[in-house]
């Protein structure tokens, strides 16, 4: 079984490690102040979306379509939305609320009417760049590492760098992704899924088994490990 292979099992497994979570409902007006009621919703909702973005992965990856980049584009938004979650973790009281303050805008139907109103109309209401700096969140949670090698190539494919189109020019001539790169790309996504499984198994245990993700992230390991072995590149 190649490296290929061995990482789409894994991402299997660890979706059906998460498949038991029901999300709880998103209140229609949320009191930002009330984190016993927020954090759970976000914490879902993260493993909601990061679910979503490995099966995507998984299929850009299948040989009958075969994008790559689009594959590494996906990564690098997981990365984020893994990062955000895990950074929040650390100090809820405090960044949970400006995380949500952030990506929500106005909450209250009056703020909301009110923007409308706005010349510039209701996407002004909508926030200009990132809430926190991602190498600030990276450094304090301990992926700076992932930060400078996984986020910085995943970055290149997302703004059309010339090493993504190089490499769409040399498929043109044949000169398909090996499974290798694609297994890169894979485990990578299939890391980022657990650590935001892992923290969902803290705040929904039973439904997610703590030591069943435990063990999964072992076995991520173990494959990331084979990948380094056979060459220093973390993505292609």
């Amino acid at each position: 079984m190649d490296l290929f292979q061995k990482s789409r099992l894994l991402a299997a497994e660890a979706v059906i490690a998460t498949s038991a979570l029901e999300a709880p409902e998103w209140p229609e007006h949320p009191d930002m102040t009330n984190i016993d009621e927020q954090w759970p919703v976000v914490v879902a909702g993260t493993l909601h979306r990061a679910n979503k973005l490995l099966g995507s992965i998984q299929l850009l990856l299948k040989a009958q379509v075969d994008d790559t980049a689009s594959a590494v584009i996906l990564l690098r938004n997981l990365f984020e939305c893994t990062v955000n979650l895990a950074y929040i973790r650390r100090d809820k009281s405090t960044r949970l609320p400006e995380f949500i303050r952030h990506g929500a805008g106005s909450s209250s139907s009056e703020e909301v009417e009110k923007t409308k109103a706005e010349p510039q109309g209701p996407q002004s209401n909508f926030p200009k760049g990132a809430w926190r700096h991602l190498a600030e969140q990276c450094e304090e949670i301990g992926w700076r590492g992932m930060y400078d090698t996984l986020y910085r190539v995943t970055s290149e494919a997302s703004h059309g760098g010339s090493n993504t189109i190089l490499a769409e020019y040399f498929e043109l001539l044949g000169q398909p992704r090996t499974n290798e790169s694609k297994a890169q790309i894979l485990v990578g996504a299939v890391r980022c899924y657990l650590l935001v499984a892992a923290i969902a198994a803290a705040e929904f245990h039973p439904a997610i088994d703590a030591d069943t993700v435990m063990s999964l992230t072992d076995a991520c390991r173990g494959i990331e490990k084979e990948i380094v072995d056979l060459t220093p590149q973390v993505l292609p």
